[in-house]
């Protein structure tokens, strides 16, 4: 077996050659304080494969577009079928209401004085993606 790049390649000592994805990563210790890893895998690495399983794989990974490239529309959709529709402006607002509006307030606010510092650079990430979450979080409670 070999892994890379958050995916393990069975092939060697394996009936069939197979790729699963790589979901967590956990550390255990043994009773001599000795670390392990266990992963948790998407698919067991033996048996076969159910072919609505490759179809709904296969057709994720070709619908799928990286996050950096979606478009507002696409994260949009995404948040929707997360969160559920939108109230289009009639009564309480829904939690994808509450979520857009907290990002939206977050982004002007970043947008107009957040200051990014040499060497400080990987902060700005963790600041934006925070931020968001809990905007988020905020449109569930």
């Amino acid at each position: 077996m070999s892994r890379a790049d958050g995916k393990v390649f069975a092939t060697k000592g394996f009936p069939r050659p197979r790729t699963v994805a790589v979901l967590r990563e956990e550390l255990y210790y043994n009773e001599q304080f000795e670390s392990f890893k266990v992963l948790l895998i998407n698919f067991p690495l033996l048996g076969k494969v159910p072919l609505d399983y490759y179809k709904s794989v296969t057709d994720a990974s070709q619908r799928s577009t990286p996050v950096e490239r979606r478009s507002l529309e696409e994260h949009t959709h995404l948040l929707s079928s997360v969160l559920g529709p939108s109230s289009g402006g009639s009564g309480a607002p829904s939690p994808l209401d509450v979520a857009i509006s907290g990002m939206q307030r977050f982004v002007s606010t970043f947008n107009s004085s957040y200051v990014m510092v040499k060497g400080f650079i990987a902060h700005t990430g963790t600041k934006v993606n925070s931020s968001l979450h809990f905007a988020a979080l905020a449109a569930l409670a």
